[in-house]
């Protein structure tokens, strides 16, 4: 389960025990923890990555202002960018900029 998921148009989801999944994301965000970042960036990146409409991937440092951002290329090959404090990012699934100190704004 991703900690935020954003869908364009409509939701599809599928039912997985008693869960609703959502199977159509095109931003995928997960903040990174001690006990989860090598998971996060390994097994469940590649199960994401099975997904049709998943286009990008944002990991947010829980330990400082840092995020990276994986843009999907083609099928094979994905984009591997990172931000630090004072940076700005480019989130082309939303075509928005967003600033890492706004990602933390409030929290660290």
């Amino acid at each position: 389960y991703a900690d935020v998921s954003v869908v364009c148009g409509k939701a599809d989801y599928e039912e997985l025990g008693k869960q609703k999944l959502l199977i159509n994301p095109i931003l995928i965000v997960e903040v990174l923890s001690e006990s989860t970042e090598n998971f996060d960036k390994g097994d469940k990146f590649k199960a994401y990555k099975s997904i049709s409409s998943f286009t990008e991937y944002l990991l947010i440092s829980q330990e400082k202002r840092f995020v990276t951002l994986f843009t999907k290329y083609n099928e094979k090959f994905w984009f591997q960018s990172e931000y630090v404090a004072g940076e700005t990012l480019k989130l082309e699934s939303l075509d928005i900029e967003l600033s890492v100190d706004e990602i933390y704004e409030g929290i660290i």
